[in-house]
């Protein structure tokens, strides 16, 4: 959602008086912050998979270490 509102304030600025940009250069402005955009939407994805896997790991981690620890005091 962030992405469609600095769309939005670009579009607003290049098209202002005070800029007043060209054609060209509002491309340019929208296609880089699109490609921003969808770079920082991949890597949150990629981050939360991460994430995702290492808590995996760490659950099955702790499940093994307490069912040795509950071994151990069964066998003792």
């Amino acid at each position: 959602m962030g992405g469609v509102i600095v769309l939005t304030n670009v579009r607003t600025l290049l098209r202002s008086d005070w800029i007043d940009a060209s054609g060209a250069v509002q491309t340019v402005a929208y296609l880089a912050i699109s490609v921003i955009w969808a770079g920082a939407i991949a890597y949150s994805v990629r981050e939360y998979r991460r994430d995702k896997a290492h808590e995996s790991v760490e659950a099955i981690d702790t499940d093994l270490r307490v069912r040795t620890a509950e071994e151990e005091q069964a066998s003792a």
